[in-house]
């Protein structure tokens, strides 16, 4: 049989703030990690990508703009901030 030393010895080993500590810190990063797999396994994982497919190009093209007219544009913000 175990003797009473080491059964006094193994309660306050396990019962010290130290060990408790270390199970409550891998218990909820278990849990975190469990959380963001299943999270990212529902909605978060993206599509996966299909080689040889070109993605269509947006309608919409924006005119370019030319140097003069980006700082004009600057200029713009700057008087609309100061409003």
């Amino acid at each position: 049989m175990i003797s009473e030393e080491l059964k006094d010895f193994l309660k306050t080993v396990l019962t010290s703030w130290q060990v408790i500590a270390v199970v409550v810190a891998a218990i909820l990063y278990i849990a975190l990690v469990s959380y963001a797999a299943r999270f990212r396994k529902r909605k978060g994982a993206l599509p996966p990508v299909r080689k040889g497919v070109k993605l269509k190009p947006s309608k919409e093209k924006k005119p370019a703009k030319t140097s003069g007219e980006d700082d004009e544009d600057k200029d713009k913000d700057k008087e609309d901030r100061k409003k």
